[in-house]
């Protein structure tokens, strides 16, 4: 399942789609990425709960000359981030049996 998110950058905000996480940052697509090394802050809605992730971007790939993918490290995870992405990854780790 994708997982959508919202993204400020420079008092705009982005959307994007998480295609990989970790607890020290999230690999998002989106048709608009910010320059290497920008300072932004990642929104992810859980339900109920709301994580206000500020990061920095640190990888860009490029597809047809657009910036369509972002590595973001996050600056400070939340206790909740990470316990939903451990979450993640033991679900994941364990239907990969």
């Amino acid at each position: 399942e994708k997982i959508r998110v919202d993204f400020y950058y420079n008092n705009e905000m982005y959307e994007g789609t998480v295609t990989n996480l970790s607890r020290n940052g999230l690999q998002i697509d989106s048709e608009m990425c910010p320059p290497f090394e920008s300072n932004l802050e990642v929104v992810l809605i859980l339900g109920d709960e709301v994580f206000n992730l500020p990061g920095k971007v640190k990888r860009l790939v490029n597809t047809n000359e657009l910036n369509s993918s972002m590595g973001v490290e996050l600056s400070v995870p939340s206790q909740g981030y990470c316990k939903f992405v451990s979450t993640v990854h033991y679900y994941s780790y364990r239907e990969s049996f």
